[in-house]
């Protein structure tokens, strides 16, 4: 970029990419904290839609009278974070949940520059590339088109998680 105006024009279509290429490989490019919700259903498991997750931060449900219990991290365990990220909750944490509440999991999601996939990387520059060539205004985000390349490369590291909940407890 030679001036000012390309400068804020590459600077939109990287953050354009980045939410591009995170959503179609659920791989947060950079750390954040999210909250994630999910209807209780006695689980013993849980699956996070993203990987990887960095740490946990609080679990937590909306009791019968609609305020918000909190978990006690203990009897919670994260497991294989980096490639299939789950939660696996202690027997009976669920019993003085109500049917149905609404469970609320924070965590620290995303990927460091030193565990970034490079395909995620090259996904980006890639798209950056292309409507920057192509002169795309990346305002308008429901008609922006990637390539087969990128969506190729993003195919290659996206993450699906086998389930939502499962088991008793």
């Amino acid at each position: 970029p030679d001036d000012t105006n390309d400068d804020m024009l590459f600077d939109s279509y990287l953050r354009a990419a980045q939410e591009v290429v995170e959503a179609g490989s659920r791989r947060p490019m950079s750390p954040r904290s999210v909250e994630f919700q999910e209807r209780l259903i006695g689980a013993a498991r849980w699956w996070f839609p993203v990987c990887p997750v960095i740490a946990l931060t609080s679990v937590s449900y909306t009791g019968a009278d609609g305020v918000e219990v909190p978990l006690d991290l203990a009897d919670i365990r994260l497991e294989m974070a980096h490639n299939e990220p789950q939660l696996v909750f202690a027997q009976g944490i669920w019993e003085a949940a109500p049917p149905g509440a609404v469970v609320t999991v924070v965590a620290d999601v995303g990927h460091g520059s030193d565990t970034m996939p490079r395909q995620l990387f090259e996904a980006a520059t890639l798209i950056v590339k292309d409507w920057y060539e192509a002169k795309i205004a990346v305002e308008e985000k429901k008609h922006l088109q990637i390539s087969f390349g990128c969506r190729a490369l993003m195919r290659q590291v996206k993450y699906s998680r086998p389930r939502v909940m499962c088991g008793g407890g």
